[in-house]
């Protein structure tokens, strides 16, 4: 449902709980998406760039099946939760134009959490590691 004008979304999105693709991209989106959004186990690919948020639900780090996830030109987007990237399937994600501020420990799962990744996946942003812009 990328370009149609959405503010919100409403907390029945979580039924749709066999998604493997969605986007929502390029909508006006200012408040976080509902946390029954964790309820897509199954999701792979996860498109929300060009919204207004700041943050995304704590659920969000359900996705255990994530691959890719967009937030590029969320300009308000601030916070993200380290968890969402310890999926072993997770490759890339997209924070260009963003501020959120990203820990090294994404880069590599903290001891025990998960195992390393092969290949490692890779973090799209303008700054360097610690929050400093390149």
């Amino acid at each position: 449902m990328p370009k149609n004008q959405l503010f919100k979304l409403p907390s029945e999105i979580g039924n749709l709980v066999n998604l493997r693709r969605v986007s929502f991209s390029g909508n006006k989106m200012t408040s976080a998406l509902p946390k029954s959004v964790g309820e897509w186990t199954k999701v792979e690919e996860v498109y929300l760039c060009w919204n207004d948020f700041d943050s995304l639900p704590q659920s969000v780090s359900e996705w255990k099946n994530l691959v890719e996830l967009h937030l590029a030109h969320c300009k308000g987007l601030t916070t993200l939760n380290p968890k969402v990237a310890f999926p072993l399937t997770l490759m890339r994600i997209d924070l260009r134009d963003t501020s959120v501020e990203f820990e090294d420990c994404w880069h590599e799962p903290p001891k025990g959490e998960i195992p390393k990744r092969i290949p490692p996946f890779y973090i799209l942003t303008d700054k360097k590691p610690g929050g400093k812009k390149k």
